[in-house]
C-alpha cells in the first residue's frame, strides 16, 4: 500500500494504507505543509513557520 501523509492544523497525520485510515505522529508540530519529494525524505512546514525534515538537515529542524 501507498504511505501517504497529511498536514493539520494539531500535527502531522501518516496512512500506511493508501489513506483508509490516518494514525497521528508522535511529537511532530502543527504542520501547514508536507511532501515525500523522493523515499526516505520528508518535508514540513510547521505551522509556527519552521521547516521540518527527516532526515534531519543542518538548516532545518527535525521531525
Amino acid at each position: 500500500m501507498q504511505q501517504v501523509w497529511a498536514a493539520t492544523g494539531t500535527g502531522l497525520l501518516r496512512s500506511d494504507d493508501g489513506a483508509a485510515t490516518f494514525q497521528p505522529v508522535a511529537g511532530a508540530p502543527a504542520a501547514v505543509a508536507v511532501e515525500q519529494p523522493e523515499p526516505g525524505l520528508l518535508i514540513a512546514l510547521a505551522a509556527d513557520g519552521r521547516i521540518l525534515t527527516v532526515p534531519p538537515s543542518p538548516v532545518s529542524g527535525e521531525l
